[in-house]
């Protein structure tokens, strides 16, 4: 049975034996899954599964051990080529920051992405060997940039500097030095 088949299945038993309507049914999928993170949505929801197995008269034992198959299932309901996907990714990634430290945190602090601020990540570079430097008239481009082991902060770490200044910046220092 396909992943998708599963979900499926998991919605039609929240919809059929629960009482949730198909949109109810697919939060909790999606919520069970992981993903979506209000815990507050699924206690309401789990209320109104109860509530509704209740009213249908259905046996509290039986109807606790059919919510309990549902989050069990739920764990592996996680989309086998996302999977395949993240690890792919993640390999990829620690290969470069492995191999290319320098380079990988310049990467991640121009993706303005990554978990922790990016005083981290200059951190990170700068136990990695590499030498930071502050946003340069004359070095420095919109973005950080790297040259050997000299870290050049873009004009884009500066506060309240807006980002036309910061082009006509660079645009000034290649035409007149």
């Amino acid at each position: 049975m396909s992943i998708e088949e599963k979900n499926m299945l998991l919605m039609k038993i929240a919809n059929a034996y629960g009482g949730l309507d198909m949109a109810d049914a697919d939060v909790l999928r999606r919520m069970m899954s992981g993903k979506y993170r209000s815990k507050d949505h699924l206690i309401e929801i789990e209320d109104k599964f109860f509530s509704n197995c209740k009213a249908k008269g259905y046996d509290e034992k039986t109807s606790r051990e059919i919510w309990w198959q549902m989050e069990s299932f739920a764990g592996y309901s996680f989309n086998k080529a996302h999977s395949a996907s993240f690890a792919v990714e993640s390999y990829q990634s620690l290969f470069l920051k492995t191999y290319y430290p320098l380079e990988f945190m310049v990467a991640v602090l121009n993706n303005y992405g990554g978990f922790y601020n990016r005083k981290v990540y200059v951190n990170e570079a700068r136990i990695s060997g590499g030498n930071i430097c502050l946003p340069c008239v004359n070095q420095s481009v919109f973005n950080t940039s790297i040259q050997d082991k000299d870290i050049y902060l873009g004009f884009d770490c500066l506060l309240n500097l807006e980002g036309k200044l910061a082009h006509r910046i660079i645009e000034e220092r290649e035409a007149n030095g």
